[in-house]
């Protein structure tokens, strides 16, 4: 579907697009936590910049919004939530919005909490203004697809921009949208990795996320861009533990073949 959901052992990771009122997951979450004995260690949320934000339910419309309202859901567990726009230009929206929250975790508590994992590094890719080939190749009536439908017409749009390639090894499970529209969710071991393509000319954009180390490197993120073919991209890198070992990819170079590419690479460092 247009969403994706991860379960892990003491952590769950949920992206979503369209309208969805992501936020007001939050006391599910934590009710479904507090049955489990589990106490809220950190919460992170982050997203690319606002698209439409006057067509967005509330509280999605501005990011004072969602900063007040993760404020009250998270009230009584969490000493303050950290607000920031990470990029250069946050007044025309290029920037990165993150919040983020350490829980009010006991003496006790912080026992059970296990030292963070390398896939706890999350590295996202938001990519805008896809090529006009890529564009088509995710609506079903591309001459490409032959007329496929369903499971079937999926796996082609997947294959047609190499996405078995890119996440090799992993197991795939994507989806494709009417009349146009991408995701893919797939797993491989203890790494997940996500795509949401919007495919239309004029305001096509995608997404690659993945908690895969391999990825935060210059060649991958070259694959990535290769794919979709944006005209513009920016990289975040998300880490705990002040992002100890983390290396941030190296611009790309100008013979490669997607130096049109405006890469903006952005790095925080917080808690998710």
């Amino acid at each position: 579907s247009e969403s994706s959901l991860f379960v892990y052992p003491t952590k769950l990771i949920l992206k979503t697009c369209g309208t969805t009122t992501l936020l007001l997951v939050l006391p599910k979450v934590l009710a479904l936590a507090d049955a489990l004995g589990m106490p809220l260690a950190n919460a992170h949320y982050s997203h690319f910049r606002y698209a439409f934000p006057q067509l967005q339910p509330y509280p999605h419309s501005s990011f004072g919004e969602e900063q007040r309202t993760m404020r009250e859901l998270l009230e009584g567990r969490v000493a303050d939530v950290s607000a920031k726009a990470i990029g250069s230009d946050a007044a025309t929206g290029t920037a990165w919005f993150a919040l983020a929250a350490d829980g009010l975790v006991g003496a006790d508590d912080e026992k059970k909490q296990p030292t963070p994992p390398a896939e706890d590094c999350i590295f996202e890719v938001a990519m805008e203004g896809l090529s006009a080939k890529v564009c088509d190749g995710f609506f079903g009536t591309d001459a490409a697809h032959a007329g496929k439908t369903g499971r079937a017409l999926a796996n082609s749009m997947g294959e047609l921009i190499g996405m078995n390639a890119l996440v090799e090894g992993a197991v795939v499970d994507d989806w494709a949208f009417e009349p146009c529209g991408y995701s893919m969710n797939a797993l491989n071991g203890p790494y997940y990795y996500t795509v949401h393509v919007t495919p239309e000319h004029a305001f096509s954009y995608a997404s690659f996320e993945t908690n895969d180390p391999a990825f935060a490197a210059a060649d991958k993120l070259r694959d990535v861009a290769t794919a979709f073919d944006p005209t513009s991209l920016t990289v975040t890198v998300t880490t705990r533990g002040g992002g100890k070992g983390v290396a941030v990819p190296e611009l790309f170079d100008a013979t490669s073949a997607t130096a049109h590419a405006s890469v903006q690479i952005t790095r925080e460092v917080s808690i998710h």
